[in-house]
């Protein structure tokens, strides 16, 4: 009993997160907002990929249902299928609090392995300010953002402590799940590490072939990916204007912003745009990445780089800004070496990104902060204080 008190009383702001997410779950529950929409998405999958059943165009009462992610995600998502749909929903929310709460561990440990986690205690508690908007959403309706971050952020730790190899076979899991840890293979390759590559490349065959254990016949094993890929090119039609409000992407935000929106009268000079800046930006990372990578803090800022952008490259909801919780938590560790303007420009970042609360704020300028994409110029603020 010492050693637990002891323990808490050491990593206070660890145990006041797990108090946060725990509370926040007895809210939802009182207040019949326990939904958990995503995590049913998958869980109903679980349940039909263990029966051989069809994943892709089975419509429940509710559309809301429908499945769209890779035939390989929802064998993560079996051993909640033991449980109840309503009890594994609780059992998902420890878990996914248990995941944030690792999330903050491996990046301190990552960052810096010989320091004590309760002296991080003052970082930690900043950056559960900071990140708490997204995560508490991520909780509340069960998604998966949170668990492929905190997969990122081990890549990170192992990839630092010298486990490339295990690094790689969680960069296939996650990619399983959605396509965004590409955004790590140039990484990989101007570092040349191709051992990790070719392991990349041999999980995710060996991932590929997985669902062949529960649909036997090849005909149901094809029409698995070829349901995937029908939903693939539905997500993908579902393009956003780049001069529309609330689109969050680097390539928006900038148009919107700039009079570059003036260029941009057909579809053709949208994309040359968008390829002239994604290659002012793989140019400025290049420069970046080359400085000097003996101290794990400098390897930690290019993956946190790499993860921060995430959002900002592809079209999604204001939820997948977590990704910036490694940038987040590097920052603040290492606060006390930023210059003044350093730190200024990193608080800015910090309120753009966690600030949009509409229960505190006012829903009318919560979807204001929205629509003008506050939580994007937060984020390349961040970039610009890693860089």
């Amino acid at each position: 009993m010492k050693k637990i008190t002891t323990s808490i009383k050491n990593n206070w702001s660890l145990a006041f997160l797990a108090f946060l997410c725990l509370a926040f779950m007895a809210a939802e529950l009182i207040n019949h907002r326990f939904w958990l929409s995503d995590f049913e998405v998958y869980y109903r999958a679980a349940v039909r990929l263990v029966q051989g059943a069809p994943l892709y165009h089975v419509y429940y009462e509710d559309a809301y249902y429908i499945y769209k992610y890779s035939p390989v995600a929802p064998l993560f998502f079996i051993p909640f299928t033991i449980f109840s749909l309503s009890v594994s929903k609780v059992v998902y929310w420890i878990f996914l609090t248990a995941i944030i709460i690792s999330s903050f561990i491996l990046a301190s440990k990552a960052i810096d392995p010989k320091r004590p986690i309760r002296l991080n205690n003052a970082a930690f508690i900043a950056a559960v300010f900071v990140l708490a908007l997204h995560f508490l959403r991520e909780l509340h309706l069960g998604q998966v953002n949170y668990l492929l971050f905190t997969g990122y952020v081990l890549m990170c730790y192992l990839y630092v402590r010298g486990k490339r190899e295990l690094s790689s076979v969680l960069l296939a899991i996650s990619i399983f799940f959605k396509p965004f840890g590409l955004i790590f293979i140039p990484y990989l390759l101007v570092k040349k590490n191709y051992k990790e590559l070719v392991i990349l490349s041999v999980s995710m065959i060996c991932l590929f072939f997985i669902p062949l254990v529960f649909y036997r016949s090849w005909t149901e094993f094809i029409g698995l990916y070829t349901g995937w890929l029908n939903e693939l090119m539905i997500e993908m039609g579902h393009k956003q204007s780049l001069l529309l409000d609330g689109n969050h992407t680097i390539f928006s935000v900038i148009a919107r912003n700039t009079p570059i929106q003036f260029l941009l009268t057909t579809e053709t000079a949208s994309m040359i745009y968008q390829l002239i800046l994604l290659s002012v930006i793989g140019i400025l990372y290049f420069f970046y990445q080359k400085k000097d990578q003996k101290k794990n803090r400098f390897i930690v800022n290019n993956f946190a780089f790499l993860i921060a952008l995430i959002p900002l490259f592809s079209f999604t909801s204001e939820n997948a800004f977590c990704f910036t919780g490694l940038a987040v938590l590097s920052i603040l560790i290492n606060f006390k070496l930023l210059t003044l303007y350093e730190r200024i420009l990193a608080i800015i970042g910090f309120i753009c990104i966690g600030g949009n609360f509409g229960e505190i704020i006012g829903q009318q300028n919560s979807v204001y902060l929205d629509h003008i994409s506050l939580i994007s110029f937060g984020t390349i603020a961040l970039l610009v204080v890693l860089y």
